[in-house]
């Protein structure tokens, strides 16, 4: 009997910790992301330097961000309300009104939509509606193009040679504790190599955006 206990127990402590070997871990399942990559070893991290951008509504940039979608803050407000999951029906009623007489807000609803069929985005916080969009959007801004050349090296690609994607949580090797989340990552589909790394904000607020980053950079610093 008693050996049975020492097993369960050994059984249960070893289960508890078993996700502190993943230093890094998708919240959901992108299906836009090839499985290989979707482990997100820290080796993908630290194959070549990282890219670190912010990301932010319209406006953003005249505020110091590097990157912005072409959203405002009401727009995704209302984005969010039709899309939250605890949304009152009365609420969604009227975000739809909204969204289906403005064909710009109906473009990135249908948008969020297949984000959260492909992406598995909840929408349980208002800050997947500017994550989710940037994923589609920022492929136009020439910077981040120009970024994806470089790490090509001149070499021709296409769409299906990178991925953006992002909701991945990062945690201390040691004690498994999450110490914080990538919003944006750009990487390399046949290496799986990350180059990029942006953090959005809904707020716009550059100092915020920074802090967060840098505290990113030195995490990965010293992995």
């Amino acid at each position: 009997m008693l050996s049975k206990v020492f097993f369960l127990l050994v059984f249960t402590t070893s289960s508890a910790f078993a996700g502190y070997n993943s230093t890094f871990k998708a919240k959901t399942d992108d299906l836009t992301v090839v499985d290989k990559c979707e482990t997100y070893e820290p080796a993908f991290f630290t194959a070549e330097p990282i890219r670190y951008f912010t990301v932010g509504i319209k406006g953003t940039k005249r505020a110091g961000l590097s990157e912005e979608v072409a959203i405002t803050r009401n727009e995704a407000k209302i984005l969010w309300q039709a899309l939250y999951p605890k949304s009152s029906d009365s609420k969604i009623e009227k975000a739809m009104s909204m969204i289906n007489r403005d064909s710009k807000l109906r473009n990135y609803f249908d948008l969020l939509v297949v984000g959260k069929i492909e992406r598995g985005a909840t929408y349980n916080s208002e800050g997947e509606i500017l994550e989710i969009l940037a994923y589609t959007y920022l492929v136009e801004s020439s910077s981040i193009l120009q970024m994806i050349s470089n790490h090509f090296e001149g070499r021709d690609f296409n769409e299906s040679d990178f991925f953006l994607s992002g909701g991945i949580t990062y945690h201390d090797p040691k004690s498994g504790r999450t110490v914080g989340e990538l919003d944006v990552v750009v990487g390399d589909s046949n290496t799986c190599t990350i180059f990029g790394i942006g953090e959005a904000k809904l707020g716009g607020r550059k100092s915020k955006a920074q802090k967060q980053l840098n505290r990113i950079k030195n995490f990965i610093r010293n992995l």
